[in-house]
């Protein structure tokens, strides 16, 4: 994309600097916010379908309680490119880490509660196991 946007601008031709970008998951979010940074001259259109942003990124509230749906966890490094992204975006100070005295994480499984694999030996173990198979094989049903 980059390459025809120079040739177009060398060659002469007279086309309109119009993108659209379909979904405002973080994806179409972060490609928007880029985009409009690095040619802030192009009309940039973005497409959702549901009335919020984020894909399915959020967090709701359970019983008074958090919960995050989406990503459950993302490995933050200092100087990454997400990193800088959020700085920029000033968003590092809303990044809620894990606390250190919180060695298990949990997840809601057929409406019940139960503790995260802490291995990768534990994923192989009911019910995860089945979880894993059933998620594998969604996209073919």
């Amino acid at each position: 994309m980059c390459d025809f946007f120079k040739h177009r601008e060398k060659g002469g031709l007279n086309l309109t600097k119009k993108i659209a970008i379909i979904g405002a998951g973080i994806t179409g979010l972060t490609l928007a916010y880029f985009l409009n940074k690095k040619h802030p001259d192009f009309e940039i259109k973005l497409f959702e379908k549901s009335s919020r942003c984020g894909g399915k990124i959020q967090q709701v509230k359970v019983e008074d309680h958090p919960v995050s749906l989406g990503p459950k966890t993302v490995a933050l490094k200092k100087g990454s490119r997400l990193d800088k992204l959020l700085q920029e975006l000033n968003l590092f100070d809303q990044i809620r880490f894990a606390s250190s005295k919180a060695k298990k994480r949990w997840i809601v499984y057929k409406g019940k509660k139960i503790a995260f694999p802490t291995s990768f030996k534990e994923l192989f173990k009911p019910p995860f196991f089945r979880a894993i198979i059933t998620m594998f094989f969604e996209p073919f049903k």
